[in-house]
């Protein structure tokens, strides 16, 4: 199931982000602000950004669970049968087992946050 609040907290990280972008899929790419390596394997955190009509399919994590931030703009996200808009300044977590998407429905692009141990960079 999946949770969803407002983000009132600022979080501090002594990171040396190198600036590079990489290209997930056409139209979807992601900077690393916390890698694997960092944290000791506990997770990663990426900046993403989706241009408009982007997204991923529906998608199982087994082992853990994932945590996203929206920065800027509003995500659409699908986690079983629950449809949710996710305005920036809101955090949603979706539990590990859950089937889960998100795209961005919107005609602007959205930022967001992505916390989780599946991205082992």
């Amino acid at each position: 199931m999946a949770s969803s609040k407002k983000s009132t907290e600022v979080l501090s990280i002594n990171h040396q982000d190198n600036g590079e972008w990489l290209e997930t899929t056409p139209g979807e790419r992601f900077t690393i602000r916390t890698s694997a390596k960092e944290t000791k394997g506990v997770y990663t955190m990426l900046e993403v950004v989706a241009d408009p009509r982007n997204g991923v399919p529906i998608h199982i994590h087994k082992n853990e669970d994932e945590h996203f931030l929206v920065l800027e703009g509003t995500l659409h996200i699908v986690v079983g049968d629950a449809t949710l808009d996710v305005p920036a300044g809101t955090a949603v977590t979706v539990s590990k087992g859950d089937p889960h998407a998100w795209c961005n429905l919107t005609e602007m692009p959205v930022r967001k946050s992505q916390l989780g141990r599946t991205m082992m960079i």
